[in-house]
């Protein structure tokens, strides 16, 4: 009788654990082509930046004298909406619209006894970008975007004077993003970068004054939303 019982009790608990072992949860695993990939990103972004020139030739084409050309920088900003798509790997490129800033502060000859003066001109612009995104871990990225972009004037000042007729009403720019996005719940992301924009043309044209090429320098940041 009581080897009958310690049987029916061996029985009871292998009955009990091989119904456990069928309640454990199996890892279920995807394939990349299972996984829902993002397609692209709309983002929202804005810059500021230190606005300088550098100079390229006189009137006559020779390389003017730095001590009779200084300058200082001039506050710029920039900022609007940016959408990319993912084209293959780590590759994206994309295109936007924006408003933009460009000027600097020009310092004459202290001979001259001329006040420095303000050179500013605020544009619409389209850029276009190609970037190269790298994930570094779970929650950021490194991002790489050399870019190009086209300005169209609005208004262009010389300190409290309007030079709009004088000054170059479409010029092209070139430069490079460098920056780190941080991931924010399933499709949102920080953005936080530099930026250095050098411009293709002076902004305003004068037969009279050595060229001056504008670029930027500063920081900018925004927040994208991927689908």
């Amino acid at each position: 009788m009581k080897k009958a019982i310690v049987l029916t009790l061996l029985g009871l608990l292998f009955v009990q654990g091989a119904l456990q072992a069928q309640k454990t949860t199996t890892p279920i695993f995807y394939t990349d082509s299972e996984l829902k990939s993002k397609v692209g990103f709309i983002e929202v972004r804005g810059a500021g930046l230190a606005g300088l020139r550098r100079l390229s030739t006189s009137p006559d084409g020779t390389i003017p004298s730095p001590e009779n050309n200084l300058f200082g920088p001039g506050l710029n900003f920039g900022g609007g909406v940016f959408g990319a798509i993912a084209l293959k790997g780590a590759l994206h490129f994309g295109a936007g619209i924006e408003t933009n800033r460009w000027g600097y502060l020009a310092k004459f000859n202290p001979v001259l006894t001329v006040e420095p003066l303000m050179y500013r001109g605020d544009y619409t612009s389209v850029p276009f970008r190609a970037g190269f995104i790298s994930e570094v871990s779970e929650n950021w990225n490194l991002e790489v975007w050399p870019s190009t972009a086209v300005h169209f004037l609005r208004r262009f000042q010389a300190g409290e004077n309007d030079w709009t007729d004088q000054a170059t009403q479409r010029f092209w720019s070139g430069g490079i993003q460098v920056q780190g996005s941080r991931a924010v719940g399933t499709s949102g992301r920080f953005v936080l970068g530099a930026v250095l924009d050098l411009g293709f043309a002076p902004l305003y044209d004068s037969p009279s004054r050595d060229e001056e090429l504008p670029f930027r320098t500063g920081l900018t940041a925004g927040y994208r939303l991927s689908f």
